[in-house]
Order: structure tokens, then sequence, then C-alpha cells
């Protein structure tokens, strides 16, 4: 097991960057029900810019990565997941990561869920309008962050996911409570930082939390985006 150090931070003692590759992986769907969204978007006081309503319109594909090797390719078909829990190990650093993700907004445990899923959406998105690129140690902690706040304000919960029997697919990531859906947090904060798109973090936590999310096959851990 390799060791890989997030400076100025701690050392992380399991390999980071397999346990959360740095690209959405498996089949996935997308939350596109504005009229929703905006029926919960109230009580947070959080908007959606133009060009993240255009973003979520657009037709996406299935799309499934090999991260290791750089490959990505189209898959129109479903693929099939192993879950299991993370280890305790793994789960303090998810713990530690997502600390050092609040300290970065310069905010606490006992902020709202949606609240710090609203700064994690601004932090990114005044980021990308200045040009600015976000350390990895942010993006690992961001990242974090935001899978705990599934866990935190929905019951979701971290688990790491093999899909089709391939470890090379294999994420840690959090799910709802029938592992029907699946989100990879830090791969996903890697990707927005990465793309000419929106920021679309609110976006998804506000869809999740109105219900408005697509009913996929339980255990199936179909990516969220």
């Amino acid at each position: 097991m390799n060791l890989f150090f997030l400076e100025p931070q701690r050392q992380i003692v399991v390999d980071v960057r397999s346990l959360f590759p740095m690209k959405v992986q498996c089949s996935h769907v997308r939350c596109t029900n504005r009229t929703a969204m905006h029926d919960t978007l109230q009580p947070f006081e959080y908007s959606v810019s133009a060009d993240e309503a255009k973003e979520a319109d657009k037709p996406k594909p299935i799309r499934c990565a090999n991260i290791e090797s750089g490959r990505s390719f189209l898959n129109e078909g479903m693929k099939m997941a192993e879950i299991s829990k993370v280890t305790a190990e793994l789960a303090e650093e998810i713990k530690v990561l997502s600390q050092q993700g609040l300290d970065l907004l310069s905010l606490t445990q006992d902020h709202a869920s949606a609240d710090v899923v609203a700064a994690i959406t601004e932090r990114v998105r005044n980021c990308k309008a200045s040009g600015t690129t976000l350390p990895e140690g942010d993006i690992f902690a961001l990242g974090a962050l935001l899978g705990s706040q599934y866990v935190k304000g929905q019951g979701w919960h971290w688990g790491d996911v093999v899909w089709d029997f391939d470890e090379t697919t294999a994420a840690v990531g959090v799910l709802n409570h029938d592992n029907s859906l699946f989100i990879n947090p830090i791969g996903w904060m890697a990707e927005v930082m990465e793309s000419e798109g929106g920021v679309g973090f609110m976006l998804n936590y506000n869809m999740v939390s109105a219900h408005q999310v697509p009913v996929c096959e339980p255990d199936s851990a179909t990516g969220l985006y």
C-alpha cells in the first residue's frame, strides 16, 4: 500500500489516489428538474447561474473511466457494483479531510449541511471565475467535506465500490440508503475544477433533498452528478 502526502497537512497512510480517483466513474444520471430545485432553494438563499442551468439541460452520455490508465469510454449498459464498508482507518482519514475542508471555509461542525454545500459551491465557483487553481490538498479536503454533507444531511453513507469485478474501477464515495445512487465527491470536485461547465453541487444536493432523483436499481451504485 502506497503512502500519499497532502502537504502541508498530515500524512495519509492509505493510497488516497486510488481510493478517490480524480474522475467520476460508473454509469451516472443527472439532476435536471429545476422546478423542484427552485422550490428547495428558498431556505438556502442560493441561486443557480444561467451557465449551470444550461449545463444541466444538456444530454449526458453514460461515462465510465479507467483513471489509472487515463482511458475513458462510453458504456450504455448497467454496470454491476460490489459495495463494501470503508475501513475504520479510512473513515478516520475522511473525518480529518472533512475538518480541513471546514477550516478552509472558516466553518464549523455546527453549520447546517446545506449551508456547507453552498459555501463549497461558492468557493469553487469563485475559483473558476477568477481562473484560480485549487491545490490538490484543497480538492481532497473540500471533496471529503462535500461527501460528508450527504452523510450528515441526507442520511447517506460512505462505501467502497468496485464495478464489474474490476479492481481498477474501485472508488470510495457516498451512497444512499439502498446503494442505488453513488457520488465520488473528490473525483467530482476535481472534474468540476477541470471542466468549463458550471458548479452543480448545490443543485444536486437540493434535488436529493426534494427527492427529485431517478429511481435506480438497489445496489447498482449508479452515479448521480
